[in-house]
């Protein structure tokens, strides 16, 4: 129960969290409402995790990258205790910012990051990966232009393939996905290779998933076959690859001539490279699926006045010769579609359509009440508020910060909400605009009473069933982590640890009852460890009654194969790549070797092929040993014949899979000092070998997170409907180099 599992938190002395101060800085302005709601968002998560935060947005005009990077090195360099600061929350709309930070890092302060910054963050050579900053989320911005460019395109099924040859046709049917026609409701096929790129919203491995998915929220039936005489459509048969079944392609007769302009529009002024992204993923994707016949132009309008606006709107928009426009910031949405509407640009043959970036009541029914808008794309700007200055708040108060995923921050969007989805309700649509305000908080972000009504955590109930029994001490820092989620969200936790069992079917059995018990009893979210096929099957029923259920710890691949909403816990490839770069910027070698289980085990397997994967993009030579876990002779005899009997071994690096390999790869370093060692898991043996200087690293997948995260995550969830994309929530690999 939540007030047993409380009591394992009980400490002497305390952190006191209220002693840490958290600065934030963001690129947004007062005036705009997207920055009011999330600076809601991020004061109330500091309010929740009892920490002190500062926060102010600039002024209106106040803003520019060269004074928020003068601002951002202040902060690094402060140093009284009247000005002390123990972490930033930052925006990277800007390499200038970008710089600024990685001066703020190298002063040794912790930064966290949200909302703009994707390129500057991500991939070889970014923030994270250099470590500048701990944690970031965001939306993919070039992806969320990709999403609106193939959202506009939706009636062309195929891109350009509607002009294409039944010889071009067959060449491209490898590789078949099912694809939806959105306004007649068909669901025909594309190839992976053509058209719409690879966005997994718009893909279906078959015409019933495709009807299911994708249809089940709209207003419009899914038909599994073309309609045979419809004028709309024309058929071609082609064969599959073994000769046998017949596929129909189905695709509206619309030429490309049809399509000739679009447009995109960013307000005039706003220096940020998200504006660049999702411009460029636009123009790309269009560009990509007209055979570059298209025009994509891009103005910046002045938004300071709504006299200025409408009246550039009504210039350019006037002869309505653009088919499409989306628009950068939703600012500019109302007037956009009033200009398109006076001229009557949405009365033509191929009529003008508007989407645009980011959500508001204003813009939920422009999309769903009077149609005028397409489609909205959102980012989730409440996570984006909350989640840094949660995990930066766990941070400096405790050390401990998630890993971060291979593409380097946790994608808070793009979420595409289109006119016919039917999972924006109305009380989600009030709640967002008013930044979900919890109790005793009954006020809105701009300081006037609420329309909704303010979140009771008290009524939330989350549930937890895992493997870990009593007597196995990894599992006490995973319970007392979810206690003190559940006491910082304020939330009642049925969290319960088994006694050991006479056996793990009998344990696994009880897994499975307390998961019915919990989920039929109307919990409000539940997190589980899939140790067991029983387990899987008892969670699949929590799904058909609504329950979000994540995994922790056990089942990652069974965890996405079944669609929970999040995994946390070590996803051994990504440590295992991880640790290739790690031991290549501690130290100097040639050759690289992973030791491997003998008898073969999966997730130990996973470990050796990501630091291969790793190793090989370094340019450096690879080798796997397989080794026994229980023979030290043989095990010092293999692994001699791989490298050589005498010699120090300079320039080989070796990297220790499993935690029974540490002792018996310790020897060899004592016979052969020359080689350098890094390994997975942790103890006192790894932590004394670290001292000594015989490991370089070892792994750590923190035990703490796995109980912490799905706390805060599921409470959220409960009523805001937020996630991030990743599936992974990687609570590790965190590399220790020094003895705690």
């Amino acid at each position: 129960s939540s007030s047993m599992a409380l009591d394992s938190v009980n400490c002497d002395p305390c952190i006191n969290r209220r002693a840490y101060v958290l600065k934030a800085i963001l690129h947004g302005t007062s005036d705009d409402a997207f920055w009011s709601k999330l600076s809601a968002s991020a004061r109330q998560s500091a309010l929740e995790m009892r920490i002190h935060l500062d926060l102010e947005l600039y002024p209106p005009g106040g803003f520019s990258d060269e004074g928020m990077a003068r601002d951002i090195r202040r902060a690094a360099d402060s140093k009284s205790e009247s000005d002390k600061i123990d972490g930033l929350i930052v925006t990277i709309p800007s390499p200038v910012v970008a710089e600024a930070v990685r001066y703020a890092a190298k002063r040794g302060m912790p930064v966290f990051g949200l909302n703009s910054g994707y390129d500057e963050v991500s991939g070889r050579g970014g923030l994270v990966e250099d470590g500048s900053i701990l944690f970031f989320t965001a939306m993919n911005e070039k992806m969320g232009g990709e999403m609106a460019a193939d959202y506009f395109l939706r009636d062309l099924l195929g891109g350009n393939s509607q002009n294409q040859s039944q010889e071009s046709i067959d060449s491209t049917m490898s590789d078949y996905y099912y694809y939806p026609d959105f306004l007649n409701g068909y669901c025909g096929y594309i190839s992976s290779r053509r058209g719409f790129g690879e966005l997994g919203v718009s893909f279906f491995e078959s015409k019933e998933e495709c009807c299911e998915i994708w249809f089940k929220s709209t207003e419009v039936a899914c038909l599994l076959d073309a309609p045979s005489n419809s004028t709309e459509y024309s058929k071609y048969n082609t064969t599959s690859e073994d000769g046998n079944a017949t596929i129909p392609f189905a695709r509206r007769q619309l030429g490309m001539e049809s399509y000739t302009h679009a447009l995109y529009i960013s307000p005039l002024g706003e220096k940020n490279s998200a504006y660049q992204q999702r411009f460029d993923g636009y123009r790309d994707r269009l560009l990509e699926s007209t055979n570059s016949s298209m025009h994509v132009e891009w103005f910046e309008l002045n938004i300071s006045t709504p006299e200025s606006m409408s009246l550039r709107l009504n210039n350019e928009l006037g002869d309505c010769k653009y088919q499409f426009i989306l628009l950068g910031s939703s600012r500019m949405a109302a007037a956009t579609v009033k200009a398109v509407r006076a001229a009557g640009c949405h009365n033509k043959d191929v009529p003008t359509k508007v989407g645009t970036f980011d959500t508001s009541e204003e813009i939920f029914d422009l999309v769903f009440a009077t149609r005028q808008l397409e489609f909205a794309v959102d980012q989730y700007n409440h996570m984006q508020g909350w989640a840094p200055v949660h995990f930066a708040a766990l941070y400096v108060t405790t050390g401990i910060v998630l890993s971060s995923p291979p593409e380097g921050l946790y994608l808070s969007g793009p979420v595409l909400y289109t006119q016919g989805d039917t999972s924006v309700t109305d009380t989600l649509r009030t709640c967002a605009d008013a930044a979900f305000p919890v109790c005793p908080n009954t006020l809105g972000p701009d300081g006037n009473p609420s329309k909704c009504p303010c979140s009771d955590r008290s009524k939330i109930v989350i549930g937890g069933v895992v493997h870990g029994i009593t007597s196995d001490t990894f599992w006490d820092a995973v319970f007392a982590a979810a206690a003190q989620g559940a006491d910082d969200m304020g939330v009642d936790l049925r969290f319960d640890r088994f006694e050991p069992q006479e056996s793990n079917e009998i344990l696994f059995r009880k897994m499975s009852a307390k998961i019915l018990s919990l989920c039929q009893g109307g919990v409000d979210g539940l997190f589980v460890s899939l140790s067991d096929p029983v387990i899987v099957d008892a969670v699949k029923i929590c799904q058909e009654l609504n329950v979000p259920v994540m995994s922790i710890n056990a089942g990652f691949a069974e965890s996405k194969e079944i669609g929970l909403i999040h995994h946390v816990g070590m996803v051994e490839s990504n440590a295992g790549y991880q640790a290739g770069f790690k031991m290549a910027e501690l130290a100097t070698f040639d050759k690289a070797i992973c030791l491997n289980y003998e008898s073969g085990i999966a997730v130990v397997q996973q470990r050796c092929d990501g630091f291969k994967e790793a190793i090989g993009e370094l340019g450096i030579e690879y080798g796997e040993v397989r080794v026994p876990d229980d023979n030290e002779a043989r095990f010092k005899n293999i692994v001699e014949t791989e490298i050589g009997a005498t010699g120090d071994w300079s320039g080989y690096a070796i990297l220790i899979a499993g935690s029974p390999l540490i002792p018996p790869s310790l020897d060899l370093k004592k016979v052969h000092a020359g080689v350098v060692m890094g390994s997975f898991d942790t103890n006192d043996l790894t932590n004394e070998a670290i001292d000594n200087g015989d490991l370089l690293f070892a792994i750590d997948q923190q035990p703490y997170l796995q109980g912490y995260i799905p706390l805060p995550i599921l409470t959220h969830a409960a009523k805001t409907k937020q996630l991030f994309l990743n599936h992974a929530i990687e609570s590790g690999p965190s590399f220790v180099t020094s003895s705690p």
